[in-house]
């Protein structure tokens, strides 16, 4: 991801022909979402097994970057689209990102110097000692004790059956079937992983997909609606922390008012300059909130319905079920965008 960041802009101070900077551009955003869905994983794996608390600041921390980048872009057009080219503007605004991750790097090298995370690693520790090795993902911070010759060799004095009093028999697999695997956290976790794609998939479908339609004659207007889109969203992902509305049971029951942002939009869409940019703004903001709201606490409640041994699993799966999503909703939206251009 670092080096996708610091080479995008540096490729287009070069003298090479368009099409070689378009094909080496395109390469480097492939290796971004790569790189992000591989620390998104990784991150929500191991979030999901400090708790809920964890997974919601992951969040909240994606939320207040994005926040960040928002008004970065802002200070970019106001200050320097009129002295300086957009290169310059593009180039400090990936430095900004550039100085995010390494610091994000330098943060998590000093993770385990903290007093409380190094309690925290410990339950990590442990739970991967009572993970079968045969987990079908890798962890995201794999311990050394789960070689198999960590183990010392059995002996005549080796007891065959360990004390059963300590064992618990909702967290310890007893037979390969109650191994940790992706269709055992789905089946106990589909409620909330399942809202988890919904919620992004009708939210990638809705934006961008449909307000990219969206006519405006002011050059602020797609910089306003993500700004809008962002505080919304940053305010959704704040609050399960604060006020946790929803549970398992409940945490489908949002999807109907996440399904009437469609209709919505597409009005907009279909009766360009009816609604002024304002409502456009409030409507955008107001599904940030939504989406935040109810994908940080669909990932928030994933983890809670499995055993121990799973909960690392969920975090990963939960954010399988996100990625999905915005795969999906980023068709959906061009499928909308092709219904809305027949009815014009």
């Amino acid at each position: 991801m670092l080096l996708s960041c610091a080479g995008l802009p540096l490729l287009q101070w070069t003298s090479l022909s368009t099409l070689l900077r378009y094909a080496a551009t395109l390469l480097l955003l492939i290796l971004a979402s790569m790189a992000s869905a591989l620390i998104q994983s990784s991150s929500y794996g191991l979030a999901a097994v400090f708790g809920p608390a964890f997974l919601q600041a992951i969040d909240a921390g994606k939320g207040t970057g994005a926040m960040v980048l928002v008004l970065a872009r802002i200070a970019t057009k106001w200050g320097l689209d009129a002295d300086t080219t957009d290169l310059t503007a593009l180039s400090l605004f990936f430095g900004l990102a550039v100085a995010a991750i390494v610091a994000a790097f330098v943060l998590y090298a000093m993770l385990d110097q903290n007093v409380y995370a190094k309690t925290k690693l410990e339950t990590y520790v442990r739970i991967q000692f009572n993970t079968p090795l045969a987990l079908p993902l890798p962890s995201p911070v794999r311990s050394p004790i789960k070689s198999p010759s960590f183990f010392p060799p059995a002996t005549e004095s080796t007891p065959m059956l360990k004390d059963v009093a300590v064992v618990d028999v909702d967290d310890e697999p007893n037979s390969p079937s109650d191994e940790p695997s992706i269709l055992s956290v789905v089946r106990r976790a589909w409620r909330p992983v399942g809202m988890a794609f919904a919620t992004f998939c009708v939210c990638l479908a809705c934006f961008p997909g449909l307000t990219s339609s969206v006519a405006s004659t002011s050059s602020w207007f797609p910089v306003l609606m993500v700004g809008a889109y962002t505080v919304g969203d940053l305010i959704g992902k704040m609050l399960p922390l604060h006020c946790m509305l929803l549970s398992v049971e409940t945490v489908h029951y949002p999807l109907l008012l996440q399904l009437s942002f469609v209709p919505l939009f597409m009005y907009d869409v279909l009766h360009p300059y009816l609604l002024p940019d304002v409502a456009t703004y409030g409507l955008v903001a107001l599904l940030g909130l939504v989406t935040g709201f109810v994908g940080t606490s669909s990932m928030m409640l994933a983890p809670t319905t499995c055993r121990d041994v799973e909960q690392e699993l969920a975090g990963i799966t939960g954010s399988l079920a996100i990625i999905t999503g915005l795969f999906t909703g980023s068709y959906v939206g061009l499928f909308l965008n092709f219904i809305v251009q027949l009815m014009q």
